[in-house]
């Protein structure tokens, strides 16, 4: 954890002074939100879920409970008769990658949210992403968290990073830890609106985490589109698979990540300011602390959902760090090896078109956006508010050296010496759009399709192989711009 500047105290600041931004005009982003890792919320969500289940002690909840009521996944979406006008398309954040020098559209760029596909996309936004994905082969995110080797690397550092992180009991401030105290418990309330007692537990198992994971939890709750249908997931452990991010990644044939993960436990090592750190300057985290027990991340969503791109711009760079510091940290230094990576990836795979997914922050805002890095390895990004199947050259399972595997859903790279069976046609990817509401098999907008025995690839030959000993590593993921 760094001292001068701190991360946490600069973003914290920023957040203090948007929140009075928006209060006084009605605009105004949350910041850290905007920049932070995928990784941070799959962490973030890892530790809640073990606060709030780990143990002997852990009650049980009563049954008559909205969470346990089997509402319907989109009950609460935001209405998308709201948009389709010029100013709010309603559209995804994609781009064409062309290479220069050929002309050829080699891949995908879409710039995501790290929130559930039902509370961050539209239905036509929806269908836009699955057909580029239909048009696509490998998907590579920021990080690949359906490995399981890389989801222990990130655990491991962010276990470290939270070793020395001040948790509300060393906040200088009675009134604000009553503050704090009072907001956990509507949370707990929330979770076990019958049962005063077992509230209380989960206000109390609540306080116990690091104050950054406090303010997160708070802004989630504080977020009507996100904590009606997804608050009570904490409870069960499903929250991650939700994640537009996560869901993506598992459409990939296969899928992988951009970035080491060193890059971002550099970033999750840096969050969490120590009791000496708030002691020191008590007033700016007074003033911040304060700001996030009102904060949310409804506009973000709104804007996110609209998908005009001139207008996600213009706000989103309200919220970026002003210090050089914190935007290389967060950004710039990312960037550029995200760039180095997706060139790479292109030039090694000349014959079929990529996706690549990260946080819409990295696309176009900057001096160092992936926009303009790219321009320098020789290619061009251009806007494509919607793709069509029809547009989609639809590569096939076997073009993409893919089969998929019943047991995990996630597709699996052919084994070297095995082969399709030529009477054995393996499906081309699920075209999930040509469900009226979007809504995959399996129930969620979200859920992956259960694979029928039928579509598993036939091997030939001596080299026969069952699917289901293809080795599969697979987890969980998941934030909000970057």
């Amino acid at each position: 954890m760094v001292s001068t500047p701190s991360l946490a105290l600069c973003l914290l600041a920023l957040l203090a002074l948007l929140a009075a931004t928006a209060a006084a005009s009605g605009a105004g982003l949350p910041p850290r939100h905007l920049q932070l890792p995928a990784a941070s919320v799959h962490v973030h969500l890892q530790n809640v879920a073990r606060a709030l289940r780990d143990g002997e002690d852990v009650p049980r909840r009563t049954t008559n409970n909205y969470a346990d009521a089997g509402r319907p996944r989109r009950e609460q979406a935001v209405d998308d008769t709201a948009f389709g006008s010029e100013e709010c398309p309603g559209t995804p954040l994609l781009w064409k990658i062309v290479e220069n020098a050929s002309g050829k559209h080699v891949g995908f760029g879409l710039g995501t949210m790290h929130l559930p596909v039902d509370v961050v996309t539209t239905d036509g936004a929806y269908a836009s992403i699955l057909a580029a994905i239909e048009d696509s082969c490998d998907v590579f995110g920021e990080l690949n968290l359906h490995d399981t080797d890389v989801v222990t690397e990130i655990a491991a550092c962010a276990g470290n990073a939270t070793v020395d992180a001040a948790t509300v009991e060393d906040i200088p401030d009675p009134e604000l830890q009553e503050a704090i105290r009072s907001k956990m418990m509507e949370i707990g309330v929330t979770l076990s609106p019958d049962d005063p007692e077992v509230a209380q537990f989960y206000a109390d198992r609540l306080l116990t985490l690091p104050l950054e994971e406090v303010q997160r939890i708070i802004l989630f709750a504080n977020t009507p589109e996100y904590s009606a249908e997804y608050l009570d997931t904490l409870l069960t452990g499903t929250d991650g698979f939700d994640f537009l991010d996560a869901h993506l990644l598992s459409l990939g044939r296969p899928s992988d990540g951009l970035e080491e993960v060193s890059t971002q436990c550099d970033i999750l090592e840096q969050l969490n300011p120590s009791a000496a750190e708030i002691a020191a300057d008590l007033d700016t985290y007074r003033q911040t602390l304060l700001a996030s027990l009102d904060a949310d991340l409804s506009r973000e969503i709104e804007l996110y959902r609209c998908g005009n791109v001139d207008v996600f711009v213009e706000e989103i760079k309200a919220g970026l760090p002003t210090d050089e510091f914190t935007n290389d940290l967060l950004l710039a230094n990312r960037n550029e090896q995200m760039a180095e990576e997706i060139n790479s990836v292109l030039k090694s795979n000349s014959d079929e078109r990529i996706m690549f997914t990260v946080g819409a922050a990295h696309w176009t805002i900057g001096t160092s956006s992936l926009e303009n890095l790219l321009k320098t390895y020789g290619y061009t990004l251009e806007h494509v508010p919607e793709w069509h199947s029809e547009r989609a050259e639809n590569h096939s399972n076997m073009h993409c050296n893919v089969m998929p595997n019943v047991e995990t859903g996630f597709f699996d790279p052919i084994p070297e010496g095995v082969t399709l069976a030529p009477t054995v046609t393996p499906p081309e990817f699920p075209n999930l759009t040509n469900s009226p509401t979007l809504t995959p098999p399996a129930g969620s907008p979200t859920s992956k399709p259960t694979w029928d025995d039928q579509w598993a690839p036939e091997p030939s030959g001596s080299a026969a192989l069952s699917v289901s000993t293809v080795v599969v590593v697979a987890g969980s993921l998941v934030y909000l711009w970057s």
